[in-house]
């Protein structure tokens, strides 16, 4: 009996580790017929938008942070789509920042290129895991 309880208790920790905080899967990002405006798409996973969701987007341009935004609940539950507009020219360097509730972050980077179909070209991705009490903006 004892030995059966422990296990079903060690069982239900090990589940709860895995629906726990985690990254985002993975950031897209166009550049749309309009050449001031980006179309953004974060693949983020959850089965409660309130408690584990898409908190931040840090948009960078070249280094310098051009917009940031914020959310307290995510509306779907595979993640969040945004359009934004940017003057960007062939060559700017676009960082994509995003942060989730309670924890995990993913950042990719992108180069404007009007040749690529989607008008950037993707740099790469790093996730990692942000801290709640994180300083940015």
């Amino acid at each position: 009996m004892k030995k059966s309880l422990i296990l079903s208790i060690g069982f239900l920790f090990f589940m709860v580790s895995f629906v726990h905080a985690h990254n985002p899967e993975s950031i897209e990002l166009a550049r749309l017929k309009d050449k001031n405006l980006f179309k953004l798409n974060v693949k983020h996973i959850t089965h409660d938008k309130k408690d584990h969701y898409i908190k931040k987007i840090l948009i960078y341009k070249n280094g310098s942070l051009q917009e940031t935004f914020t959310y307290l609940e995510q509306v779907g539950l595979s993640g969040r789509t945004k359009e934004f507009p940017l003057k960007a020219s062939d060559g700017d360097s676009l960082k994509i920042e995003v942060l989730v509730h309670p924890n995990g972050e993913l950042m990719a980077e992108f180069e404007v290129d009007s040749q690529e179909e989607s008008g950037v070209k993707s740099a790469e991705e790093k996730p990692s895991m942000a801290n709640e009490e994180d300083a940015r903006p």
